[in-house]
């Protein structure tokens, strides 16, 4: 009898070349059974129209504010600073940004306080800002600031 060679027998087709970026499991779609697997590239492109209408609703129903912490790099605490601030803009599903107070930035324009907080709107980030914090600040400091910007930008 003679020992298999590894390598040289067919191929079992346990992985799709071609690949459509979505399993056949879905979130959207529901299952009688959860081991159904992949039924084809019909039932894939169904998975990602509702997947891409689901996703397209979730971005259009979140904040549209843009927080912005200006202060100097080199201070010592700034870290534990710019951390409290992305915790408190993340809680309220908002991207956090950092600018230097030194830099040729037109948001850093005006500040005399570092740190300090200012609030834009997200289709106007260089222009006039919601909310302006000045000075130290707690978490819940900012949470009520990113609170009344999201207030003024609706």
């Amino acid at each position: 009898m003679s020992l298999p060679v590894p390598g040289t027998g067919g191929k079992r087709g346990r992985y799709s070349t071609r690949s459509r970026g979505v399993s056949g499991s879905s979130r959207i779609i529901p299952h009688r059974y959860p081991d159904e697997g992949d039924r084809g590239p019909k039932f894939r492109r169904q998975i990602r129209k509702r997947e891409d209408a689901l996703w397209r609703r979730e971005a259009s129903e979140r904040v549209s504010i843009y927080p912005v912490l200006i202060g100097l790099s080199d201070t010592p605490g700034m870290g534990l600073v710019r951390a409290e601030f992305s915790k408190a803009c993340w809680d309220v599903d908002a991207e956090p940004e950092y600018v230097c107070a030194t830099s040729y930035d037109g948001r850093a324009n005006g500040v005399t306080v570092v740190p300090t907080i200012r609030v834009y709107d997200d289709a106007d980030p260089y222009g006039d800002p919601l909310a302006e914090h000045r000075g130290a600040f707690t978490a819940t400091q900012v949470r009520a600031l990113l609170e009344r910007a999201v207030a003024l930008a609706l």
